[in-house]
């Protein structure tokens, strides 16, 4: 009987991934990618449902913009025709060595979007195609110990519940933004008494494996471990968290009509529906409301909250630093924070 009970329950499951292979198949195939394109991008910071939607000529390119000043990288990044880059990593670039993208392709755009890339220089915005939003969502282990919800602000990181159980982002400039987000504290002497780590690329490993209680880390990147830890969930504070933006850069090699498709592709409603289930939000005019927002909706996906309309609007993005604050925020993140936390 329990055997036939987990044969139903697999083919089940192969269906359904079955199905979601073929629906993505079938958009990809509306469209006529005819061309190799080699693209290259940081695979840990984009969901699997994003993956998938790159053409199967493409020629995917794992790099490593951390390591970025090294040779190797350097000698990489000529040989491809397309570039994917979080704004973090943008100051790691030379915008040379980029073309324009096609104002009819940044047309798309929603407003959000727009008003993000009036923060760069005309030179540099005409070169960006935003093609992901990513919040940064607060995951909890064991919440029912705490009861913790979208009607708390970010105060609730100084419980003496949380009393080193906090996985910080390792951005000084992410933590520090949500540090000006909580009132009357004195701050930056209390903050090494909350954190547990500092860690960007295993926190979710360490929330679930360790006594830590929390970890803040973007949306998409949390998908699978809810899906297999019954103790973890998740909230959105309603004033607001971090965005991570994600970009597409286009080198003169590229067939443009190619990248044009994609992105076509990429701002298709159904698209949009499918993503955001994975936690990336498309930035362009044709995602709804009802796809960005989650009135009315007490679970998504049968296990995730989506932000609140109010989430979105006290939400923050990172415009590009000058020199002078760039300088100000590595001391901040050096002498203030903690050694281990980064700029």
């Amino acid at each position: 009987m329990m055997k036939k009970m987990i044969n139903k329950f697999l083919s089940r499951r192969k269906f359904i991934n079955v199905a979601k292979l073929s629906f993505l198949f079938l958009l990809s195939s509306c469209r006529n990618f005819s061309e190799k394109v080699n693209i290259a991008f940081q695979k840990q910071f984009y969901p699997l449902q994003f993956i998938d939607l790159i053409p199967n000529l493409w020629h995917q390119k794992a790099i490593s913009l951390n390591k970025f000043s090294k040779k190797s990288n350097l000698e990489d990044l000529k040989k491809i025709d397309l570039l994917l880059i979080t704004d973090g990593w943008l100051n790691k670039i030379n915008f040379d060595d980029f073309e324009n993208i096609n104002p009819s392709l940044l047309s798309k755009l929603d407003d959000r979007s727009k008003t993000y890339l009036s923060n760069y220089d005309k030179s540099k915005q005409d070169k960006l195609m935003p093609i992901g939003i990513n919040p940064y969502v607060v995951i909890i282990k064991n919440n029912k110990n705490y009861k913790i919800d979208n009607n708390n602000s970010w105060d609730f990181l100084f419980s003496n519940d949380f009393k080193g159980k906090i996985i910080l982002p390792k951005s000084a400039r992410i933590v520090l933004s949500i540090m000006q987000r909580i009132k009357n504290r004195d701050l930056l002497q209390n903050i090494a008494n909350q954190e547990f780590i500092y860690d960007d690329k295993n926190s979710l490993d360490l929330l679930v494996n360790t006594e830590a209680a929390i970890a803040i880390t973007p949306f998409s990147l949390s998908q699978k471990y809810l899906k297999i830890d019954s103790r973890l969930s998740i909230f959105f504070p309603d004033d607001g968290v971090p965005l991570l933006w994600n970009f597409a850069m286009i080198k003169s090699s590229l067939n443009i009509e190619e990248f044009n498709n994609w992105i076509d592709l990429l701002s298709e409603p159904k698209t949009a529906k499918m993503l955001v289930k994975a936690g990336w939000y498309l930035p362009f005019q044709t995602v709804t409301m009802d796809q960005l927002y989650s009135e009315n909706i007490k679970q998504f996906s049968g296990l995730n909250l989506r932000p609140s309309k109010k989430c979105w609007d006290n939400s923050w993005s990172f415009p590009p630093l000058n020199p002078q604050e760039k300088k100000e925020l590595e001391i901040l993140g050096n002498k203030l924070l903690n050694p281990k936390l980064s700029p």
